[in-house]
């Protein structure tokens, strides 16, 4: 870069050249100012995760119901705090996970089930501030026995988003539990004998328990990097939108904020989306139909000049029948 920068200053003029130079002193120190902004934010973020871990965990103790809240967690709002034993908060993170706009698509009605069964989710945070581990624990249900589901997230060293690889613990479900599975039955006819039989073939179902799948067995290297960046998409969703806001996912008051440039469309207006329809039809429509009405137009000129050609000929054949030549030569000078 430094090299390419000196190359091409020096085709310029020597007066444009000091000032460029000049110009370009403050820029290096604009950019020196922007890398220690950057590595203060840093360090913000990870200090702010680690304090979020904190609160997590005592998230996950009053909804569990593993401890009372204490007088001070009561101040915040003391007209609707009733006096009676506090009790575990029943389908917590259920209701969460269904109320919030990205996982309430992943979510099946076995999947609810299933999550009615989470007590709490944990987080783990790496060494270098970026990795992260996300642990959810459940208690024994009808799917499997009590467990904790982890989903780790190793980045580069070297980036500062840069997924390495991911890391998921395997479920272990009870016979015939396993919702992320289905069996699809089909039939098979013996090209010997022509008798028909019927086999099971396991299929992959939909399910939000994919997310616990092991995406290092995915041989198609496009189709594993997609993966990756949903896994990793639906993992920063978790840590940085559903744990911190999690009661209003409860309640079904918090709404989903979405930025329009993280959509793939563009947000406009009725009457824009009316006006840009029309102009978008009309082109449509000349883009099918020109070539077809320039070919027919085409025709019925050519067809046109054959009738004036056939025209002319009968004319012209009625007049040499009834003039002779001098008075042709005599016509034709007058025109």
């Amino acid at each position: 870069m430094d090299q390419e920068f000196i190359d091409a200053v020096k085709k310029l003029p020597l007066e444009e050249r000091i000032k460029v130079v000049a110009v370009q002193h403050h820029l290096n120190k604009w950019a020196e100012q922007d890398d220690k902004v950057q590595e203060k934010l840093a360090k913000l973020r990870k200090e702010f995760v680690y304090k979020m871990v904190e609160c997590q965990r005592e998230v996950n103790q009053l909804v569990s119901g593993a401890r009372q809240p204490k007088p001070d967690e009561l101040k915040d709002f003391p007209e609707v705090v009733q006096e009676q034993p506090s009790q575990l908060i029943d389908n917590y993170w259920a209701k969460v996970f269904q109320n919030h706009l990205l996982t309430k698509q992943l979510l099946t009605e076995e999947d609810v089930k299933v999550l009615e069964s989470l007590k709490g989710i944990d987080v783990e945070l790496g060494e270098n501030g970026k990795n992260y581990k996300l642990l959810f624990h459940f208690n024994s249900n009808e799917y499997f026995d009590a467990c904790v589901l982890y989903k780790e997230y190793v980045f580069s060293d070297e980036g500062e988003k840069d997924l390495e690889k991911l890391i998921s613990s395997e479920i272990k479900w009870k016979k015939g539990k396993n919702i992320t599975k289905k069996i699809k039955k089909q039939k098979q006819k013996n090209q010997k004998s022509g008798q028909i039989r019927e086999v099971e073939k396991e299929e992959n179902a939909p399910s939000f328990f994919h997310y616990f799948d092991n995406i290092e067995i995915i041989n198609d290297e496009e189709e594993k990097e997609d993966r990756m960046q949903f896994d990793l998409e639906l993992g920063n969703t978790i840590l940085h939108s559903i744990l911190p806001k999690s009661i209003g996912y409860y309640l079904g008051v918090e709404q989903d904020m979405v930025d329009d440039e993280d959509l793939d469309v563009d947000i406009i207006d009725d009457d824009e989306e009316d006006e840009n329809g029309n102009d978008e039809d009309y082109l449509n429509w000349i883009e099918y139909h020109f070539f077809p009405c320039f070919i027919i137009t085409l025709i019925l000129f050519i067809y046109n000049i054959n009738c004036l050609i056939k025209i002319s000929h009968f004319i012209l054949g009625q007049f040499f029948e009834f003039h002779n030549r001098e008075q042709i030569v005599t016509y034709c000078l007058c025109c």
